[in-house]
C-alpha cells in the first residue's frame, strides 16, 4: 500500500512540474456574424502577416497543463488565421486586395483558477491598410466566462473548448464595428 501511494504521489509530483501540453482547438467561424458580415456589402480584405508575438504567444497556463495553438504553435497566428477565415467564410477576403488587415494579440489570457467559472480576457490591436495609407486603428477587448469545475480535467477540457469562442468574440467585435464597415464599403 506504501509503494502504491509513492507511485502515485510521484506520477502526480512529475506531472505538475513537468506539465503536459494540449493542443487547443481550431478557430469555427460565427455563422451568425457571418450572415451579418454579408449584409453589409464590404470590399474584399486580406490579412498582413507578420503580427508581433506577446509574451504570452505559446502557451496558455491551464492549471498543469499549457494549452499550444493548433496554428503553428502561436496564438498571434490563432488570431491570423481565424480572421482569415471568418472573411473567407463571409465570401470577403481576397489575397491580393488594397486593403489590408493586421492585428497584433495584446493581452491572451486563460483562467480556469476559479473551480465554478473559467475566463478568457483577450485584447487586440487591428489596423486596417488601404495601399499605403492607414484607414482604420483600433483596440478591442473581450470578455468570456463560461461553467468550470474543480475537477482539473473536466476544467481544461471546458477551457480548450471555449478558446475558439472567446476567439470569435474578438473578431466579431472588430468585424461588426459600425465604424470598421463605413470604412471598408
Amino acid at each position: 500500500m506504501k509503494l502504491v501511494s509513492f507511485i502515485l504521489i510521484t506520477l502526480i509530483l512529475l506531472l505538475t512540474t513537468t506539465g503536459c501540453s494540449m493542443k487547443g482547438h481550431e478557430f469555427k467561424p460565427n455563422f451568425n456574424s457571418i450572415n451579418d458580415l454579408k449584409d453589409n456589402n464590404l470590399q474584399a480584405m486580406s490579412i498582413q502577416n507578420g503580427n508581433i508575438k506577446n509574451e504570452k504567444d505559446e502557451t496558455i497556463g491551464l492549471r498543469a497543463v499549457n494549452m499550444t495553438s493548433p496554428y503553428g504553435g502561436s496564438f498571434s497566428k490563432y488570431l491570423e488565421k481565424s480572421l482569415e477565415e471568418q472573411l473567407k467564410q463571409a465570401s470577403i477576403y481576397d489575397k491580393q486586395s488594397n486593403i489590408k488587415i493586421s492585428a497584433i494579440l495584446l493581452k491572451n489570457d486563460v483562467s480556469i483558477s476559479s473551480f465554478s467559472i473559467g475566463e478568457a480576457d483577450l485584447t487586440a490591436n487591428f489596423i486596417v491598410m488601404n495601399k499605403d495609407r492607414k484607414i482604420y486603428d483600433k483596440e478591442y477587448t473581450i470578455h468570456h466566462e463560461w461553467e468550470s469545475s474543480f475537477i482539473g480535467q473536466i476544467a481544461i477540457e471546458n477551457a480548450i473548448k471555449n478558446y475558439p469562442i472567446a476567439m470569435q468574440k474578438l473578431i466579431d467585435s472588430f468585424l461588426l464595428d459600425k465604424n470598421l464597415i463605413e470604412v471598408v464599403k
